[in-house]
């Protein structure tokens, strides 16, 4: 009798369940209007499109690029948006000036930094915009002649890739070798 009442419980939740998520996922959302007089959102959102090592990162990107952070274009609770300043293109095409995406997780690009990025191009139909691939796996800090990744699989995995590196070599001098390879 228990197990009857569990499973018939089960069989109802699983299938509301499936119906609110039906109906969440085909509801339309409306279109602005020339009468909506408020002012527009700023709306930030996340997908997973993480690599497991630096190689398929590189292979995935979209851009991959050098560069600083000029300032903060738009920002909200869980997202900005940052003008960055391209000054070496080494995947891609890339303008001087690129707008990144990304979501306030402590992990945000700070103005004056020097950053290499492998960028993904955001689906919103704007020219230049872009998010940095897996978060922050795309995302490495240059101090000096050091390349550091924020990411743990990415440091793991840089560090199979700088065994390679010659006596002499910088770890800068290196990773762009490797970058433009």
């Amino acid at each position: 009798m228990k197990k009857t009442l569990l499973i018939a419980a089960m069989s109802a939740f699983v299938v509301v369940s499936f119906t609110i998520l039906i109906r969440a996922s085909t509801e339309r959302v409306p279109e602005r209007t020339e009468n909506d007089d408020g002012p527009g959102a700023f709306a930030q959102g996340s997908f997973s499109d993480g690599v497991l090592d630096i190689k398929d990162l590189k292979r995935s990107a979209d851009l991959i690029v050098f560069g600083a952070a000029v300032s903060e274009q738009a920002s909200s609770d869980v997202g900005v948006a940052t003008t960055f300043k391209v000054t070496k293109s080494f995947k891609g095409k890339s303008p001087e000036e690129i707008i990144i995406y990304q979501l306030k997780d402590g992990n945000e690009l700070v103005s004056g930094e020097g950053y290499y990025l492998f960028l993904r191009k955001q689906t919103d139909d704007q020219e230049n915009t872009y998010y940095i691939s897996g978060g922050i796996q795309g995302l490495f800090d240059k101090k000096d002649q050091k390349v550091s990744a924020r990411e743990h699989l990415m440091r793991s995995s840089m560090k199979e890739l700088i065994k390679g590196k010659a006596a002499g070599t910088s770890d800068v001098e290196f990773f762009e070798g490797w970058i433009n390879q």
